[in-house]
């Protein structure tokens, strides 16, 4: 005869959820997880192994959360971030690095343009014009890109960028 296993239903979808938090904790979303872990806690206090378990996570995820990168010192490691942060939507951040790392690397095209396309998503159509000329102006084929990059998107009807770039000018 088997041992009779009696499920618990609450304690299956406290199961779930700390998986759920789990998932999110190894894609190193660690403000998302923190906040998953915390809701498990929240929602389901009467269950001990799963609330400790998550409580094992939560302090974690404040862990890795409290420590702040390293800000980068290469021109490089500025460029890497920014492209990280530009990438996230974080403009602003992003504009910061390519400022420093044009500080230290003032004649690296590639951030200038990356620069550029900051500016561009971020609604600054005139900063965006006049740092895309400096780029082209350094190097022709930047013209190319711009035409393509899904970054200057915003400013596909701009009549200037279509000059700049060599694009049909739609009126």
């Amino acid at each position: 005869m088997e041992p009779v296993v009696l499920v618990r239903p609450k304690a299956t979808r406290a199961i779930r959820a700390f998986e759920q938090a789990i998932k999110i904790f190894n894609r190193h979303d660690f403000e998302k997880a923190r906040e998953a872990f915390e809701s498990v806690i929240e929602r389901f206090p009467e269950e001990p192994e799963v609330l400790a378990r998550a409580r094992a996570y939560l302090t974690i995820c404040e862990q890795r959360l409290s420590h702040s990168p390293a800000t980068p010192r290469t021109a490089e490691a500025l460029y890497d971030r920014g492209v990280i942060e530009l990438n996230r939507g974080q403009i602003g951040q992003a504009i910061l690095l390519f400022e420093k790392a044009l500080r230290l690397e003032p004649d690296a095209d590639h951030i200038v343009y990356a620069l550029a396309s900051a500016y561009a998503k971020g609604g600054n159509i005139e900063r965006a014009l006049e740092t895309l000329k400096q780029c082209i102006r350094k190097d022709e084929t930047y013209r190319i890109h711009a035409r393509r990059d899904p970054d200057f998107r915003s400013l596909y009807t701009c009549e200037e960028f279509q000059k700049l770039v060599g694009m049909e000018v739609v009126e």
